[in-house]
């Protein structure tokens, strides 16, 4: 995240949250149904947007809190990978 005090990485079918300052697992999610393509967070740091899915199939995009880790909305963006994806800098 922007402030520094969460290190995000994912992986097939799921996101980890890490603490960089102790180099520990804060909080692992693994709810998507393939493997994470793109991560960004948002300007005001409180949520984290994730696209996950399988080549050549549906893809989706996940919104979540940054402090909970909970899913806020998901929805099917299009046919195939999302290769990159951002929050309006202007939030």
């Amino acid at each position: 995240t922007q402030d520094g005090k969460q290190l995000l990485s994912g992986g097939f079918r799921r996101l980890i949250a890490w603490d960089p300052a102790k180099g520990e697992v804060m909080r692992e999610n693994a709810d998507f149904k393939g493997r994470l393509t793109a991560i960004d967070v948002a300007p005001d740091g409180s949520q984290v947007v994730v696209a996950d899915g399988f080549p050549g199939r549906a893809a989706t995009i996940h919104v979540l809190s940054a402090f909970s880790g909970r899913q806020q909305w998901s929805w099917s963006a299009h046919e195939d990978t999302i290769p990159d994806l951002r929050f309006s800098p202007s939030l």
